[in-house]
């Protein structure tokens, strides 16, 4: 079936709707900082061929609702805005497919909005998926928003640092050897790589406000109070590469998944795949992943 696509909201957000015949359930994926829905191409087809409709947005500043180069990275609205819109997005999906289960996919700054959104509306979903996520320390995430703050003051919130930048991501390479690109810490895939890298989509530094927003997000999921407010039966996979550096190599993650432990959440599995970077599902043995995460679906 052919791909509907729409804007919505009163930020004018562009989505997409990839429906299939007999679905057996929804999936409304969540895409990460500096790229959008349409990267989710390959994976969105093996959804349908499973039986999925899959739904997803561009958030602000991103891909087609930012749409001119210009307003590349540029935020006109805060992080709980953000989360709303992928909400409104799910409000809208689950009027037109009301007894189908429903799960959330968020990858990187994907994985902390659907954290959020499940702390405030996870009565709504049915699973979730948390990819390439972390568990960001509160003096770091404390830092971003005082440095963001001060550049906001004195720069504007369309000002694109490159400081704010290389602070939160000039490190992700440094455990790569034999370096070849800038952005080899995504996938050990090569192809991906240089597929991204000429993307026109995913070529722009952040503005303040973008960051801004990212690190109140972030600063939101590492409070163990909005941990807790998540549906405690919510059925919860965490999964990502051992290699990622968003999750500090696996540390993050192993950490996320104890608090939620400790908050007594009772269907969380973690899965880290060994020497595979930030996008697993761009990844050499990316159908060994997707397998993974389809036999986890079929329970839902």
């Amino acid at each position: 079936m052919d791909k509907l696509e729409w804007y919505y909201g009163e930020r004018n957000i562009y989505a997409s709707e990839w429906p299939v015949d007999n679905p057996r359930g929804v999936v409304q994926i969540v895409h990460g900082m500096i790229e959008h829905i349409g990267r989710y191409e390959r994976f969105i087809k093996e959804l349908n061929r499973e039986g999925y409709v899959v739904v997803g947005n561009d958030h602000m500043g991103h891909g087609r609702t930012a749409g001119d180069k210009e307003n590349f990275g540029i935020f006109t609205a805060g992080w709980m805005d953000l989360v709303e819109d992928i909400a409104d997005l799910q409000r809208q999906t689950a009027a037109k497919y009301p007894d189908l289960p429903y799960i959330m996919l968020g990858h990187s700054m994907g994985s902390f909005a659907v954290r959020t959104y499940a702390s405030l509306y996870g009565d709504r979903i049915d699973g979730l998926i948390v990819m390439g996520t972390g568990q960001v320390p509160l003096s770091a995430s404390r830092f971003g928003l005082l440095a963001s703050g001060l550049m906001k003051m004195f720069k504007g919130d369309k000002y694109k640092s490159k400081f704010l930048h290389v602070t939160s991501l000039g490190s992700y390479n440094d455990r790569i050897k034999n370096k070849r690109t800038v952005s080899d810490w995504l996938t050990r895939n090569e192809t991906t790589v240089d597929s991204y890298l000429a993307d026109r989509y995913c070529r722009f530094i952040p503005s303040v406000s973008m960051y801004r927003a990212i690190f109140e997000g972030v600063n939101y999921v590492a409070k163990e109070k909005n941990i807790a407010k998540m549906p405690k039966d919510l059925p919860i996979l965490l999964i990502s590469g051992q290699e990622d550096p968003v999750g500090d190599y696996g540390k993050g993650v192993d950490k996320y998944y104890s608090i939620l432990k400790k908050e007594g959440f009772e269907k969380v599995i973690k899965k880290l795949f060994p020497d595979c970077r930030h996008e697993i599902l761009n990844e050499l043995n990316r159908d060994e992943i997707t397998r993974y995460i389809f036999n986890w679906m079929v329970n839902i």
